[in-house]
């Protein structure tokens, strides 16, 4: 049976353009709107352009994330073939679909409408051919298994879970794995091809074993509400996980959202795009984690707990809303795999990088980021590029970490934006020299709390931001900081005059109060010490001699055709 589409819900696209659209440095990053006509199945499956390309840096052209189908969730129920679950009861109005039990297998290109439960039992998709796209509609379904996937994706070209409007979708797995073939079937959703979640339904997954939904290809999630509270990662893509204009809780014991293919020769896989969407995630480990990349163009996303918040080889941000609440580093740039579960020795913790590694990139264009962490607030294990955003820490309570921190050998460089990150001044760090702007680190006598704010001559406050904890280290920079005059920071009810002699400025001697702290477990560059022990907050020079420059603006990208 071929899939015959009907016309484009246009308030979906143009909801996903409106919202996706970011700017910053004079670039828009967002998706692009299309065009209204109708579309076979059997067509190019065009890509929707996310406007902006690159940015210097990322890794990730968005030009070919989100497909014209990933999008469009629309379907003719006249030419569905209907699936009616009911325990050794099922029934389809096709021979497409084999029922043996209660395990049901789609074997052909389609549309599959699919309602009623099953209390022990598994949708599989199995064409072997892989010619054809199959979508999946969950029309009011409720499937639990004891030991495997509710839903198996054994063979197929690209697969579609579509929620039906209105409906409230249950996958539950309540125990332990068994093998049922030679795949390492571990998720309640699990696909060994291109899997996108999609609808405007909600998806309820609970996995007490194993994952919430691997794809063992790449993972969309274009729309609808999907709550996820899994044993293991939330959502695993092993080749990319890209997310748009979906609304995603996850409660999960390891990775909210984890990336990794460590099989990938060309290392161009294993990384978290966001376009847009409502995020929420609640992790035992990290909050996010992309081998290669983490990227962030937009949306609102929340992380409420996490050993790590979000971490990357290289992370790039160039808009949303961002938070982050972390045991350790808030954003963190680390080489190499994750290590993700508990280490012995000194400083404990979980994911172990090397302190120093040139590979490592943290990027910030733009959104508004906000982190309360108990390790280092923003750091890379390599080089730090602030070019524009709002960026608020409230760091660590012990000088065994920092608010900003970089590589050994790397680099710290501010452009634009705005950066007030208060902690302890044991490992403080500031921006280098090659900044264009000027930055302040001021380390107090004592620990204070309260507001802090930065006036100019004439009284005009320029930054403000009022902690949630106390500290004795601020670092800040905005735009209006200017060379050769002479700028009071008021922390709580302390003020200090701070005369700009250059363009990244220090004040006050280091503090090891609140004393090392329980983690130095991210890595990272820390303030060189002296013979004395005292530590001299100077930044070693960059590993390359080099900087890349901020985005120039560019004009929107067109579709391409690609058969995602």
């Amino acid at each position: 049976m071929n899939y015959k589409s009907v016309k484009k819900k246009l308030s979906v696209f143009g909801a996903v353009a409106l919202a996706s659209v970011v700017m910053f440095a004079g670039c828009a990053v967002g998706t692009s709107s299309e065009s209204s006509s109708s579309e076979s199945a059997e067509s190019t499956d065009s890509t929707e352009s996310t406007g902006e390309t690159t940015v210097d840096g990322s890794t990730i052209d968005t030009t070919d994330q989100f497909t014209d189908r990933d999008l469009d969730w629309s379907y003719d129920e006249s030419e569905a073939v209907t699936i009616t679950l009911a325990d050794s009861a099922s029934e389809a109005s096709d021979s497409s679909v084999v029922i043996d039990g209660d395990t049901i297998t789609i074997t052909e290109e389609g549309v599959y409408v699919i309602s009623g439960s099953l209390s022990n039992g598994q949708i599989q998709v199995n064409n072997e051919a892989e010619d054809g796209k199959i979508q999946i509609v969950l029309n009011g379904v409720d499937i639990t298994n004891e030991s495997s996937a509710c839903i198996y994706v054994a063979a197929a070209e690209k697969v579609f879970i579509t929620t039906a409007e209105g409906t409230e979708n249950n996958l539950a797995v309540t125990g332990e794995y068994v093998n049922i073939d030679d795949n390492n079937i571990d998720g309640v959703i699990f696909s060994k091809d291109d899997l996108v979640l999609n609808g405007d339904g909600v998806l309820n997954i609970e996995g007490s074993t194993g994952h919430g939904v691997v794809s063992k290809d790449d993972l969309k999630v274009t729309g609808g509400t999907l709550n996820i509270n899994s044993s293991d990662h939330g959502l695993s893509g092993k080749d990319s996980v890209r997310i748009t204009g979906a609304t995603i809780s996850i409660t999960t014991n390891e990775d909210g959202i984890h990336s990794s293919n460590e099989d990938d020769e060309e290392t161009t896989a294993g990384y978290i795009y966001i376009a847009d969407g409502t995020i929420t995630i609640n992790a035992g480990d990290d909050g996010m984690h992309g081998d290669l990349e983490t990227r962030i163009d937009g949306g609102d996303i929340t992380i409420e707990k996490a050993y790590e918040g979000i971490e990357g080889q290289i992370v790039t941000v160039t808009g949303g809303t961002v938070s982050v609440t972390s045991d350790d580093d808030g954003i963190n740039a680390g080489g190499g795999a994750d290590g993700s579960g508990a280490t012995s020795g000194f400083g404990g913790g979980k994911d172990r990088f090397a302190s120093s590694n040139s590979d490592c990139k943290i990027y910030i264009y733009g959104g508004e980021i906000s982190i309360n962490s108990s390790g280092d607030g923003v750091d890379s294990n390599g080089d730090l590029y602030i070019y524009g955003g709002t960026i608020y820490v409230d760091g660590p309570e012990n000088s065994g970490n920092a608010a900003i921190d970089k590589g050994d050998q790397g680099t710290a460089v501010i452009s634009g934006g705005t950066v007030i990150a208060t902690g302890m001044s044991g490992m403080a760090e500031s921006f280098s020299e090659d900044s264009t702007q000027v930055s302040i680190l001021l380390n107090l006598e004592s620990t204070v709390s309260g507001e802090v704010s930065i006036t100019d001559a004439e009284g005009n406050v320029l930054a403000s931001y009022t902690p949630s904890k106390s500290y004795n280290s601020i670092t800040i920079s905005c735009e209006g900081l200017s060379q050769g005059e002479t700028y009071t920071v008021v922390t709580g009810d302390t003020s200090t005059e701070i005369e700009v002699d250059s363009v990244s400025v220090t004040e006050g001697e280091v503090s090891m109060t609140g004393g090392m702290g329980g983690a130095m477990q991210g890595g990272g560059g820390r303030g060189n010490f002296s013979e004395d022990g005292s530590a001299s907050g100077e930044m070693t020079p960059p590993s390359d001699g080099e900087m890349p420059s901020a985005p120039e603006e560019q004009s929107d990208s067109s579709s391409d055709s690609s058969t995602l």
